[in-house]
């Protein structure tokens, strides 16, 4: 009977110790890595965005982590809850062991390159969260963290230039399209912001559309007049029409137009267009093309509907000369 209470003290004063022990144990941790990529900043957040989504088409959806932060937390989920275009990626990591683990992905410009920097935040739950990390977890997460950064400055040596990155594809061959009848409105907005903005100037033109009794031949163009990636983008909103309609006060009559392209697929914000547009450019130079006009973009998603920028998707036209 003694032997049997003094077992039950020592359980008892090893629980007690062990509540005990836990209340001086780190509540939160920090860990944070940075390394130095010779690759322009743009390449870089593209190429890393393109990596996490390949199980997420959404912000807000989670899938199976992959890319670097697969190597952080081997086995985690991931989330992306956040996303400034260039500068940063705010993720959530749901961990079997650690719960929820908010991620910082930092994109900052150099004069030769771009430094990225991964933060991560753990909130550990008393008591067995600490224990966990403080004699399982801490070491390997540093170490998973250095993995991963040094794993992408590896490929990142190999990275495509961003035109290549943002066509994704082949550029086709010449594609001819025929003068058909448009209403137009032109607009203007940052650049930053062009998708969104875009959208509503479309949003007035099928208002006027849907009080007419025309038809529509073709889906929605838009025309870039003036493009500046740091600045401000003037375009003209087109849709493609069966018959003739006169417009009014903001809205034209036109003419698509007719002649011979250069015509890559793009995927994206509008934000990286201008990649797209000199690898266009690069591929008229090398077949000897002159420019024949206004480039253009045909939408292949609803530039009403989408507000997701990474959702747009679009055939751009580089018109030359016949």
């Amino acid at each position: 009977m003694k032997i049997l209470k003094s077992l039950l003290w020592i359980v008892l004063l090893v629980v007690v110790l062990f509540f005990l022990v836990a209340l001086f144990l780190p509540g939160e941790a920090v860990h944070k890595k940075q390394v130095t990529i010779d690759q322009p900043v743009e390449s870089i957040f593209q190429w890393i965005l393109l990596l996490e989504n390949e199980s997420m088409d959404t912000i807000g959806e989670k899938g199976q982590a992959s890319g670097m932060l697969a190597n952080v937390l081997p086995g985690a989920r991931i989330e992306m809850v956040d996303m400034v275009l260039e500068e940063h990626i705010d993720f959530v990591i749901h961990h079997d062991n650690l719960g929820e683990v908010n991620s910082r992905l930092d994109f900052t410009e150099l004069d030769q390159g771009t430094q990225l920097t991964q933060t991560i935040n753990l909130r550990l739950s008393y008591p067995t969260q600490r224990y966990i990390y403080m004699f399982l977890a801490r070491s390997q997460v540093d170490h998973h963290l250095e993995k991963g950064l040094q794993s992408i400055k590896q490929l990142a040596r190999v990275l495509p230039s961003p035109g290549q990155m943002a066509s994704k594809v082949e550029i086709d061959e010449m594609s001819s399209y025929g003068a058909q009848p448009t209403i137009t409105l032109k607009d203007s907005a940052k650049t930053s912001e062009l998708t969104a903005k875009a959208g509503k100037t479309f949003e007035e033109l099928y208002a006027y559309f849907d009080k007419t009794p025309a038809m529509l031949a073709d889906g929605p163009f838009i025309f870039f007049h003036s493009y500046d990636p740091d600045g401000y983008t003037h375009y003209e909103a087109v849709l493609v029409l069966t018959s003739e309609l006169e417009g009014n006060s903001r809205i034209r009559p036109g003419k698509t137009y007719e002649g011979r392209s250069l015509v890559t697929s793009y995927n994206g914000s509008l934000k990286y267009k201008k990649a797209t547009w000199e690898a266009l450019e690069a591929h008229r130079k090398e077949r000897q093309l002159e420019k024949g006009g206004t480039p253009f973009g045909v939408y292949r998603t609803d530039p009403v509907k989408v507000q997701d920028p990474r959702e747009i998707s679009m055939d751009l036209y580089l018109p030359v000369k016949e």
